[in-house]
């Protein structure tokens, strides 16, 4: 008589469908992960099969029939259609002894669960039956015995395969603690992950109330200063806030080494919009940027003096800390941008001659901070691409460039666009060399901020009346026209042609030049070849040698080209007098905007 037969049961029995089995797979699978309910389900099978082995022993039968039993249990209870088994039992002391024991599982009810649910499974997936079958052989064999799945259909293998071997000897061969030995229980787990939330709770209420410390400072307008006092009184530690290039604007700690954190920045080390990390010859400085449209405008940055590591979280405090600082910087540009258009405004009107009397403009200049006071000088500033004379210029970038700077050298000037130049109205400065030498300065980061770019600068002469301004911007700009190598051009430097554009109508010398220059004054290439060619030899004291080196051609191109111009011109060269009056024409016409070579 076997153990099981259909339609047999004890009172107590409760018959438990493989598809309830399966439905608790999946929900453990589901809800506890595969390596989790992988132990559940062999731990669970194995208590089964003690259980069952437990019970099969109370009886009446011996030993060895009730292991012969073992297979028709299995296919009674409806875990597999059926078990071959290989290897030797044998019995001593009341307990089962083997050797090179093991078989195969036909039509497991795991495989079709595991298909039907998940799908094909990268492991072995027989987990309850492998416990259930450990469970049994523990118990009648009197010492740990696992039974290990080795093939799986639910893994694409041909059959279910088992071994079957003692605790150590599978643990000598694999050299770790098998699952269904993991004594961790899920209590132990869900202690372990209430003490990690917990931890991270307590993390995240940290963060939170950084967060908030610093939002608050940014809201009530503090400033930067006070912003990295609060986040050293938060977290004690050194904390910098730099400009783009490395250079440190506030602090708020010891910094060992300024130079070497400015040297990190220069050689490119911290770069892109992610949070980086570089070791220092006394410590580490990690670093966040500080972004703006997508453009890095610089950096927050923690200091970590001596330190052996970063503390792992810190990332987070850099992060919003480097967020209130992209916030204060927004604050700062749009109120910056708008006191900027109010000046553009203002000097617009000016340069358009606008208002309706000196008293209207005393006036209005009279709400601008700082007080608008002589001396003055006015300054047109012409951007100059290095291969592209036609490029489009971003002139408002630049002008918003050039009124930081002014800000950060405490020179006070009113900017606005006028035609492709950019003008500057200085005043209330002290001392123009040092005045021009900061200029300098700015003029050499312009250049260097926007690479394709250089910059000259045309001076008009200082005045001290803003009913001069007018006459200013003329000055100016005739000096930015003049084809000079150098950064700043004063109008005082063009000598008589000043005094010249100061006592004739501009029109009247357009009109001459006509006359006199006949063709080469017309649009066009070629005209702008050979009147170039002209003023370069010209201005060379008629040196072929010195006019070949400047337009980079042969010699015996520059004489056609000469010998060219002489014709059109019904001029000879060799008249002092006639060079005299066409260099001053063309210079003329340069200075007025009418002609340019740049």
């Amino acid at each position: 008589m076997t153990l099981f037969q259909p339609g047999k049961l004890q009172a107590n029995d409760l018959v438990v469908t493989s598809a309830t089995f399966g439905l608790m797979r999946k929900v453990l699978i589901e809800y506890l992960g595969q390596e989790k309910a992988k132990r559940f389900l062999l731990r669970f099978g194995k208590d089964l099969g003690i259980e069952k082995a437990k019970e099969m022993l109370s009886g009446p039968k011996d030993l060895e029939t009730l292991v012969e039993e073992i297979r028709d249990l299995h296919v009674g209870l409806g875990h597999v259609a059926d078990i071959e088994r290989r290897g030797t039992l044998t019995y001593e002391n009341n307990f089962v002894q083997f050797e090179d024991l093991g078989g195969v599982w036909r039509d497991s009810f795991e495989v079709g669960m595991q298909l039907e649910s998940f799908g094909m499974s990268d492991e072995c997936s027989c987990y309850i039956l492998s416990g259930f079958a450990s469970g049994m052989m523990t118990t009648f064999c009197g010492e740990e015995i696992f039974v290990k799945e080795v093939t799986c259909c639910a893994r694409g293998d041909a059959e279910c395969a088992f071994e079957v071997n003692t605790r150590s000897d599978w643990e000598a061969l694999h050299g770790e603690t098998l699952p269904i030995y993991d004594d961790q229980k899920f209590v132990d787990e869900l202690e372990g992950t209430y003490d990690q939330l917990l931890e991270k709770t307590r993390l995240l209420d940290k963060v939170s109330d950084f967060h908030s410390r610093i939002t608050e400072s940014i809201a009530k307008q503090k400033g930067l200063p006070q912003l990295l006092k609060t986040v050293a009184d938060l977290l004690t530690i050194t904390s910098i806030i730099t400009d783009a290039e490395g250079n440190i604007l506030f602090q708020e700690g010891s910094v060992p080494s300024p130079e070497e954190v400015k040297q990190i920045f220069q050689s490119g080390q911290f770069g892109g919009h992610d949070t980086d990390a570089h070791r220092l010859e006394s410590g580490y400085i990690m670093t966040a940027p500080i972004l703006l449209n997508e453009r890095i405008e610089g950096y927050c940055g923690f200091i970590y003096v001596d330190a052996e590591e970063i503390p792992c979280n810190d990332h987070l405090y850099l992060e919003r800390l480097a967020v209130a600082t992209s916030l204060f910087f927004l604050n700062e540009k749009v109120s910056f941008e708008t006191t900027e258009r109010l000046k553009i405004n203002f000097l617009d009107r000016m340069v358009y001659r606008q208002f309706e009397n000196s008293a209207e403009l005393a006036l209005h200049a009279s709400y601008l901070k700082p007080k608008i006071l002589p001396p003055f000088h006015t300054i047109s500033i012409k951007p100059i691409h290095s291969s592209r004379p036609d490029a489009l210029t971003d002139h408002y970038q630049i002008l918003i460039s050039i009124a930081k700077s002014l800000k950060l050298y405490n020179l006070n000037g009113l900017l606005t666009q006028k035609d492709d130049n950019i003008l500057l109205f200085l005043y209330d400065f002290e001392d123009d060399a040092r005045t021009f030498n900061m200029l300098q300065s700015i003029m050499d980061q312009l250049s260097k901020k926007l690479p394709p770019f250089r910059f000259k600068a045309g001076v008009s002469k200082k005045f001290t009346e803003l009913d001069q301004f007018s006459a200013s911007v003329t000055e100016a700009e005739q000096a930015a026209n003049f084809p000079k190598d150098s950064t700043f051009i004063h109008h005082e430097d063009l000598g008589i042609l000043s005094t010249l554009l100061e006592n004739i109508d501009p029109e009247v010398i357009v009109g001459v030049a006509r006359q006199e220059l006949k063709s080469l004054i017309e649009p066009g290439d070629k005209n702008e070849e050979l009147l170039h060619t002209l003023y370069v030899f010209l201005k060379n004291n008629q040196k072929l040698e010195k006019t070949v080196q400047d337009l980079s051609l042969s010699i015996g191109g520059i004489k056609y080209r000469i010998g060219k111009i002489e014709k059109i011109l019904e001029k000879d060269f060799k008249d002092a007098a006639t060079t005299a009056h066409l260099l001053l024409m063309l210079e003329t016409l340069i200075l007025t905007g009418n002609i340019s070579f740049e």
